[in-house]
């Protein structure tokens, strides 16, 4: 037995004990395949519930900081497990996977599983394949595919409301001439988190035909309404929504704040700078440090004024032939 295969299996015979956990032993899993995916596949289901939710959470938030390790043969294994809470941390841990053999899956389980929260999950997790295809990152037919598989939760007026949310979301950055219908249709809703989909919704359809409501949204009594116009504004990226930005700044809700400091730095641009920097400057706006801070590193980078010296990059790993 080689090297590899004796450490995935010392991992399982560890993980299937009583031991306590080792959680700096969990980065063996990243990049599974061959004989070692068979060995965890295999050994995957001795493992107690509990243990096997704490692990695939742990993995799904170990991903998400950092980009050097790849849980996804994981995850696919952890997808189809008995338990609902491993399904939806799977779920979550893909949510920058480029592989697409994936969505045959997580398409299913959005329309089929027995578990209410997985399929919202497995709606939610099905956005940034949409986002991807959309942007030339992926294969155009990926993001009709998943359009033809959400449909019917779109237009079925038994989808439970979670789950109509989260299908609207997956869907709404694609150029599929029914988007449109679906997110006016969610936001002439009662239902107000419909309506806070329905403005995010607008965000990633990034069409300026939305702005009007989207600044309305902003004088709206309800903080998240107000949180979600402001990040939809900064998706769109239009300059006509500075001041209504500008203004939101000082709301009395801290999400509020954030979340204009937030679509100040996704549209950029000179005013923009200039808020953001005169707000760097005053004491009152102490607990937006850091949300400034990340705006301004935005607008640098789409303004191309961004230090990559700071990372130890030279000049020939950003040029543009690289």
């Amino acid at each position: 037995m080689d090297e590899e295969l004796a450490a995935i299996t010392e991992l399982m015979d560890h993980l299937v004990s009583d031991q306590p956990l080792k959680l700096a032993s969990l980065r063996q899993l990243s990049d599974l395949a061959g004989t070692e995916r068979e060995i965890f596949a295999a050994r995957w289901p001795e493992l107690k519930e509990l243990k096997r939710t704490e692990i695939a959470r742990y993995l799904a938030e170990l991903c998400q900081d950092n980009f050097s390790v790849d849980f996804g043969a994981a995850f696919c294994e952890m997808m189809v497990d008995d338990a609902a809470n491993v399904r939806i941390a799977a779920l979550h841990g893909l949510w920058d996977s480029e592989d697409v053999s994936l969505i045959e899956t997580i398409v299913s389980l959005a329309l089929r599983d027995s578990d209410a929260l997985v399929r919202v999950a497995a709606a939610e997790a099905l956005e940034h394949y949409v986002i991807m295809s959309e942007w030339g990152m992926l294969s155009p037919d990926v993001s009709p595919q998943i359009v033809r598989a959400l449909a019917p939760l779109l237009i079925d007026e038994t989808t439970a409301v979670a789950l109509r949310a989260a299908a609207l979301e997956a869907v709404s950055a694609s150029g599929d001439v029914r988007v449109p219908g679906w997110i006016e249709s969610a936001y002439s809703e009662a239902d107000v988190s419909l309506q806070i989909s329905a403005l995010a919704a607008m965000g990633n359809h990034a069409d300026k035909r939305w702005l009007p409501i989207i600044l309305d949204e902003m004088e709206n009594p309800n903080a998240d309404m107000r949180a979600n116009a402001a990040l939809a504004a900064g998706a769109i990226g239009s300059g006509e929504a500075i001041p209504a930005l500008a203004e939101l700044v000082w709301d009395e809700e801290l999400e509020v704040r954030v979340e204009a400091v937030t679509g100040l730095g996704k549209i950029g641009g000179e005013e923009a700078r200039r808020i953001l920097e005169s707000l760097a400057d005053d004491s009152e706006a102490g607990e937006l440090e850091v949300a400034i801070d990340e705006a301004l590193e935005e607008l640098d980078l789409v303004s191309g004024d961004f230090d990559f010296d700071m990372f130890g990059l030279d000049d020939d790993v950003i040029s543009d032939d690289s």
